[in-house]
């Protein structure tokens, strides 16, 4: 802004005195600009702006901790995903006759999976959808227990493994 104050500027020099076309608008201009008394932010001004600004922080915030959460998703997908990758890798490694379900590792009772009284796993029973079917049961079964919890970055996974024999 154009310095205003009382002789520092408000005369003109004066080889400014001599008259040109637009240069004499600015002229009258720069003075009435100069002559205004009220020059700042009024109360109203301030509230209003503090209050857009502060909507505006609040939705960057916003959006910040949804990206916070869902990078915490993902990385627990991740590694629920890295979690059944290592539990197949486990199973892929024994020989396929050692690839069963031991009957002394089944439950009587209380089975999440629904596996109490029927040797078959139900899908629909371990909140998924999906048809029954016949485990594959052994005495020397090599999948024992077949639940187990796997810690993974201060996470800790419930791992149930069911070997079945798909019926379609």
């Amino acid at each position: 802004m154009p310095h205003c104050r009382p002789g520092h500027g408000s005369r003109p020099a004066p080889f400014l005195k001599m008259r040109f076309p637009g240069v004499d608008d600015a002229r009258v201009r720069f003075r009435k600009l100069c002559r205004r008394k009220d020059s700042g932010f009024t109360l109203v001004e301030a509230v209003v702006s503090l209050s857009i600004a502060t909507m505006v922080f609040l939705a960057l915030a916003t959006s910040l901790a949804t990206g916070i959460k869902g990078t915490a998703l993902s990385r627990q997908n991740q590694q629920a995903g890295d979690a059944l990758n290592q539990t197949l890798e486990v199973l892929r490694s024994q020989p396929v006759a050692a690839v069963a379900m031991r009957s002394s590792d089944l439950p009587s009772t209380g089975d999440p999976a629904g596996l109490a009284g029927c040797s078959c796993y139900n899908p629909a029973a371990d909140s998924t959808t999906g048809v029954a079917e016949p485990l594959i049961i052994s005495t020397v079964g090599g999948v024992s227990p077949h639940v187990t919890t796997l810690r993974q970055n201060n996470t800790t996974f419930t791992v149930r493994r069911y070997i079945t024999q798909p019926t379609d």
